[in-house]
């Protein structure tokens, strides 16, 4: 149960049918990273991110994520 409590918290929005943006620095953010419309990411989700290619916005301190928001809304 605690291995996937990340995914069981993103998944009852996204099948509400909001968008929902992911900020994650961890192994642990890979699953719920995702399955969703936004992944901010830093340290080892943000390699993970860069090695298989994937689309995400790289962010240091809140102030990134909260511009990055700004930028999709």
């Amino acid at each position: 149960m605690l291995d996937n409590f990340k995914r069981l918290y993103v998944e009852p929005h996204l099948s509400q049918g909001y968008r929902v943006a992911y900020i994650g620095d961890g192994y642990s953010d890979i699953i719920p990273a995702g399955l969703v419309d936004y992944v901010f990411a830093r340290d080892d989700l943000l390699n993970h991110y860069r090695e298989q290619n994937l689309k995400c916005t790289p962010f240091n301190d809140l102030n990134d994520v909260v511009r990055g928001l700004e930028s999709i809304a």
